[in-house]
C-alpha cells in the first residue's frame, strides 16, 4: 500500500476518534450530522428545512416526512430550521481548530446544542437568541405540539398557532425565569423536535436527553379532556417534570366514582407508586399535587422532597417545588370522633402540623388553599389570592411514571 494513503487513512481515523470524544454522538449520528452539515452549507437559507433534507433521503416518501413538512409549513415559525441553525452556529466559539476543520466543529457543536446534549441552559439561551422575548414561549408551545405530533404520528388537521396559552404569558417573568421556575422541561421541546426531525422516532433517545411526552391517559379526564384548552393543560403539566409525561392510569375520579372521601382514600393507599392529584374548583381553578412517595393513612405528616411539588395550571401556570426546609409534605387521615384535635382530610404542604397549605376536606367543601408555606415554595394556588377556601368540582387521582401495561 502507498505509505501516503495509509497516513491519510490514519489521520482520518484519528480525526474521527477526536470528534467522537469531543461531541456526545454515536458513530451513526456523526456520519448523519456530517452529511446534514453538507446539506446546510450547500443550501440557500430560504430553502433549508428539515423536510427538505428528508426529501433527499430514503425517508422522503414516508408518513413521517409528510407530517414533518406539514409541521414546518403550518405550525412552526417561518424559516424555523435556518433561523435555529444560523443562530446556534453564530454562538459557537471554536479554539485551536485547523481552518479546514473549523466549519465541521462549529456545525457539530451547534447540532448537539439543539439536541439538548449541552444541557438545558444552552437551549434556553439559544431560543432566547432566536426570537423576541415575547415570542419565546410561543416557540416552546409550537415545538411542544410539533414533538407530540411526530411522536404519536398524528395527522389530524393542524391550525396555525399565533400565541402561547394565556396561562403561560400571565407571568411578570422573563422567558428565562419562566423556563427555570415554571416550566423546567421547556428545553426538551426543542431537543425532542430536533431529534425527531433529524433521526425520526425510530432512533433511540439518549438516557440523558429523554423525549418530551404529554400525559397519555388510559381513561377520560373531566379536567384535562373536557376543555377547550385541553392541549394547553397537558402541555403545561408535561413541562413541569419528566415524571408527568407518558402513561397515566386513572385511580379515582369524583365524577365517575362519587364524592366519597373513603372511596378516594382507598384508591390512594391501594397504589404504591407515583401519583398526581388534579383538582378543579367550582370557580374553575385547576391545580394539584405530584409525588413519587406512596400515600398512607397516618396521624403524622410523611413524605419527602425527592420529587414532590404543588402546582396550578389554570388560569395561570405555577410550580411550587419543595424547599427542603419544612417537613409537611403529605397527610391523609380521618381521625375518630374522640380525637377532634387531629387534622382531618388530605393535606399537602403548610407552615405547621395544623396549618396545611392545601387541604381537601371529608365533604370536599370548604377546602383550603393558601399561599404561604415552609415545605413548598410560596405562591398563590387559587386565581383569587385573597380567597383561602374552595369547593371541589372534580377531583382525579392518576398513577404516573409507569407504562400502561403495568396497570392492565
Amino acid at each position: 500500500a502507498d505509505p501516503s494513503e495509509s497516513d491519510a487513512m490514519s489521520d482520518n481515523d484519528n480525526f474521527r476518534t477526536r470528534l467522537l470524544e469531543t461531541y456526545p454522538v454515536t458513530e451513526y449520528e456523526l456520519d448523519y450530522l456530517t452529511k446534514f452539515r453538507d446539506f446546510y452549507f450547500d443550501t440557500d437559507s430560504t430553502d433549508f428545512s428539515f423536510s427538505a433534507w428528508l426529501e433527499l433521503s430514503s425517508a422522503r416518501d414516508t408518513p413521517h416526512a409528510e407530517l414533518l413538512k406539514q409541521i414546518e409549513t403550518m405550525l412552526l415559525p417561518l424559516d424555523f430550521a435556518s433561523t435555529l441553525f444560523e443562530t446556534a452556529i453564530s454562538k459557537v466559539i471554536t479554539l485551536g481548530c485547523d481552518e479546514r476543520d473549523k466549519e465541521l466543529h462549529t456545525f457539530l457543536e451547534a447540532a448537539v446544542t439543539c439536541l439538548g446534549r449541552r444541557g438545558p441552559k444552552a437551549i434556553i439561551d439559544l431560543v432566547s437568541c432566536c426570537c423576541l422575548e415575547e415570542d419565546a414561549r410561543l416557540w416552546i408551545y409550537q415545538l411542544t405540539l410539533a414533538s407530540h405530533l411526530l411522536l404519536e404520528q398524528e395527522t389530524s388537521e393542524m391550525e396555525i398557532i399565533q400565541k402561547a396559552p394565556d396561562s403561560w404569558t400571565s407571568h411578570n417573568q422573563s422567558f428565562r425565569d419562566w423556563a427555570n421556575n415554571v416550566a423546567p422541561q421547556a428545553y426538551t421541546a426543542l431537543s425532542t423536535f430536533v431529534h425527531l426531525a433529524l433521526f425520526t422516532r425510530d432512533h433511540a433517545f439518549r438516557p440523558s436527553t429523554p423525549p418530551l411526552l404529554l400525559p397519555k391517559l388510559d381513561e377520560k379526564s373531566t379536567i384535562l379532556c373536557e376543555s377547550k384548552a385541553a392541549l394547553d393543560l397537558a402541555s403545561s403539566i408535561a413541562l413541569m417534570s419528566p415524571n408527568l409525561g407518558g402513561a397515566w392510569h386513572r385511580l379515582h375520579s369524583t365524577d365517575d366514582d362519587g364524592c366519597s372521601f373513603y372511596t378516594m382514600q382507598r384508591a390512594l393507599i391501594g397504589y404504591q407508586g407515583p401519583t398526581v392529584i388534579l383538582i378543579r374548583s367550582t370557580s374553575g381553578d385547576v391545580f394539584g399535587f405530584s409525588t413519587d412517595c406512596p400515600w398512607k393513612l397516618s396521624t403524622k405528616w410523611f413524605g419527602e422532597s425527592s420529587d414532590s411539588f404543588l402546582f396550578a395550571i389554570h388560569p395561570k401556570v405555577a410550580l411550587y417545588p419543595a424547599t427542603g426546609q419544612g417537613k409537611h409534605y403529605m397527610y391523609l387521615n380521618l381521625p375518630p370522633r374522640h380525637r377532634p384535635q387531629d387534622l382531618k382530610g388530605m393535606a399537602m404542604g403548610g407552615i405547621s402540623s395544623d396549618t396545611p397549605r392545601l387541604l381537601v376536606t371529608e365533604s370536599f367543601q370548604d377546602c383550603r388553599a393558601c399561599s404561604i408555606d415552609m415545605t413548598f415554595a410560596s405562591g398563590p394556588i387559587l386565581s383569587n389570592d385573597m380567597q383561602a377556601y374552595f369547593d371541589v368540582d372534580v377531583l382525579e387521582i392518576w398513577a404516573t411514571g409507569q407504562s400502561l401495561e403495568v396497570f392492565q
